[in-house]
């Protein structure tokens, strides 16, 4: 018997993890025993969603469970959430007992071949103009306080400048901000920067340029954190905060010079990317023809942007449904469009007879009425107690091709919908995290029954800002959601992860050519055929995943490797010789007989080394050691791997014991990779 009442035993009793939340917060704890009381097995579906208030109630039932089974499941483990949040997640479903990777779903057939995308966009003309204006501003004040003979006394007089010795606790809790006011005093040729470089370890040469990053670091400890040199009222202090507070560089107590919300939220958010959506529509269009089936997802409905009238028509100035549905509504695209969204619904009226139709099988009734500017597409209403049954309907006039691209919303369409058929997804959502992104990207990787051959495009809209050498916002929260998106490499037949398996260019974007990156991305695009053929030879040759740590070439430490290790030991060992050699000479009595005879004194001195040698011998083998595991960049890398392995090892992070064989390869693009094989993902 299954039941979805939880004050009832039965055999299996079904609950929503919302539902189970406001239960267990209505009822006596006598009541919560009693059916902890029966049982013995606790199947937690999609367990990425316990979240907050619902694992508050889900941990707190299942401490009254005695030694219960704890099934746990979901595709989307939320890999990337705080060390706080996922220990809760192992609180409560205990730890990964087996893991099927997207790469042996599709070796499998489970899953069907699929690719990543981007679409580059510019900011709008006044979305760059207020960009611009901020990165004046910022250049201004960063040239003015170059000349601030405050700021400069300021820090000069710092007692972590004037005497680093008395300070080096602090300074080795925060070394990045003493490096920080060291590059501006450099800047400003002060003649104080140098004194703190010994207790750094590092020379002059080594400290880095001026840079706005650097200003910020410094500033944010100066004015919010370093209570050493300035308190609330000292006026080179309130100077400075005051200018920023009034330029908008200034956000919880930080300092923020190269973007601040307002920048983060014009490019994230830029309507910009409606027309990128009108472009990659067109050419999937194009190249499927009536065989497409796309959806468009984002996060807003924005119905107040649907005009009144025929001649009401505005500029579109933000995304959601209605905007995307207007932009392509008005390019007259060879599409049929559709809007599927828990307030409004919109089908082409051509279609309005079909929708009846399914209507009817289902006994459900449906109100259409025309668009007041547009005759051609109806807005459909059905009944509150039948609501369920417009998905249905949306869905199934989307798969029969009566809809080819349908725009809604993540809320509903992006997680739990079931529509096998797509082909081809564009994600014009502003999230970020690998679970969500990967549930919306899940919508396009089913397999079609009834097509073996399918695959399935998913296309990432970003908007740069050329002016930040990181790319801007939009580009970090983009790199963010491919940190743990698995996928096909663009260039070479290895499933990876990260943005770097993309054809796309590396910031800085100052001189970026975004048109030829498109185009780039669509000629990968209209390689399907080829696609599927590249996924089989992938997952053939290997169907598990590596994980990696990459170091590009410049930024292994090899000068702090030879100039201090290894002169430590070759010192260590020519004092030994030289000391066992001058003392050894110096206790043999007929010293000057030796000298009359040479061979005789060169095989006594011979003898002596040798013997010197055999001593120093423990420091010879360790500098052996480490020049032959670190003769070059890619077998220091194979020791940093190890090393970290055996510390995740030790620390109890990992239980394999470290006996995984440490593999490292040459990238082409100069980055050396490092990695683990036949290692479990978690």
């Amino acid at each position: 018997m299954d039941d979805t009442d939880l004050k009832e035993k039965a055999l299996v009793t079904v609950a929503t993890y919302q539902g189970f939340h406001q239960w267990m917060t209505a009822q006596e704890e006598e009541v919560q025993e009693k059916l902890a009381s029966y049982v013995k097995t606790l199947v937690l579906d999609e367990a990425h969603h316990l979240r907050t208030a619902w694992w508050r109630s889900a941990v707190s039932f299942r401490k009254n469970l005695t030694n219960p089974a704890i099934v746990a499941l979901t595709a989307t483990p939320p890999y990337d959430v705080s060390i706080q949040e996922w220990n809760r997640y192992l609180e409560l479903c205990g730890e990964i007992d087996a893991e099927i990777s997207i790469a042996e779903l599709v070796r499998e057939a489970e899953l069907a071949p699929f690719q990543d995308y981007v679409w580059i966009s510019d900011p709008l003309h006044e979305e760059q103009e207020e960009i611009n204006q901020f990165r004046s501003q910022v250049i201004a004040f960063q040239q003015s306080i170059r000349h601030n003979p405050a700021l400069i006394d300021k820090i000069e007089a710092h007692p972590w400048i004037t005497d680093p010795d008395t300070y080096a606790e602090e300074i080795l809790s925060e070394p990045a901000y003493l490096s920080s006011m060291l590059i501006f005093l450099k800047e400003v040729e002060s003649t104080a920067w140098t004194k703190p470089l010994p207790i750094m370890g590092l020379k002059k040469k080594q400290i880095p340029e001026w840079s706005l990053e650097w200003l910020e670091l410094m500033l944010t400890h100066l004015l919010y954190q370093d209570k050493h040199i300035m308190d609330e009222e000292e006026p080179v202090r309130k100077e400075i905060q005051s200018y920023l507070q009034r330029l908008g560089a200034v956000e919880k107590r930080r300092v923020v010079l190269t973007a601040n919300d307002r920048i983060n939220r014009l490019l994230v958010q830029s309507p910009s990317k409606l027309n990128s959506i009108q472009q990659v529509t067109a050419f999937e269009a194009q190249e499927l023809g009536t065989e497409l089936r796309q959806v468009i997802l984002t996060d807003y409905i924005r119905r107040e942007d649907l005009p009144k009238k025929a001649e009401d028509e505005q500029d579109l100035r933000r995304l959601g449904a209605i905007p995307v549905f207007e932009q392509l509504r008005r390019r007259e695209l060879d599409v049929s469009l559709g809007v599927l969204t828990g307030s409004i619904v919109i089908i082409p009226k051509k279609v309005l007879a079909a929708c009846e139709d399914l209507a009817e099988q289902w006994d459900v009734a449906i109100t259409a009425a025309e668009l007041s500017y547009d005759a051609s597409y109806v807005e459909i209403t059905i009944n509150t107690s039948a609501r369920h049954r417009m998905v249905q309907m949306m869905t199934k006039l989307f798969e029969r091709g009566e809809i080819t691209v349908l725009i809604g919303t993540a809320a509903l369409l992006g997680e739990g919908w079931d529509a096998p058929f797509i082909n081809s997804l564009v994600l014009a959502s502003y999230v970020g995290s690998f679970m969500l992104s990967n549930q919306m990207r899940g919508r396009a990787i089913r397999v079609e029954k009834n097509n073996p051959q399918k695959t399935a495009n998913i296309w990432h809209l970003v908007c740069l800002d050329a002016t930040n050498t990181e790319g801007g916002e939009d580009y970090l929260a983009l790199k963010r959601r491919f940190k743990a998106l698995i996928g096909l490499g663009h260039q070479k037949n290895v499933i990876q992860t990260g943005i770097g398996r993309l054809s796309l260019a590396e910031p800085p974007f100052y001189s970026i050519d975004k048109e030829q990156s498109n185009r780039q991305m669509c000629d990968l695009a209209r390689e399907r055929g080829q696609l599927f053929r590249r996924w089989k030879s992938a997952v053939e040759i290997d169907g598990t995943l590596k994980e990696e740590i990459s170091a590009k070439k410049q930024q292994v430490p090899r000068p702090l490797l030879f100039t201090n290790t290894i002169k430590a030991l070759i010192l260590a060992i020519l004092s030994i010789i030289f000391f066992f050699v001058d003392n050894v000479l110096g206790e043999i009595t007929n010293f000057r007989i030796l000298e009359d005879n040479f061979r005789a004194f060169l095989w006594v001195v011979v003898i002596i080394i040798a013997i010197a040698l055999i001593i120093a011998s423990p420091f010879i083998w360790r500098l052996l050691k480490i020049l032959f595991r670190n003769i070059s960049v890619e077998k220091s890398m194979s020791e940093v791997g190890t090393i970290v392995y055996q510390a995740l090892f030790e620390s109890s992070w990992i239980e394999t014991k470290p006996a995984v064989s440490l593999i490292q390869t040459e990238e082409e693009n100069g980055v050396i990779t490092c990695w683990l094989e036949n290692a479990p993902h978690l």
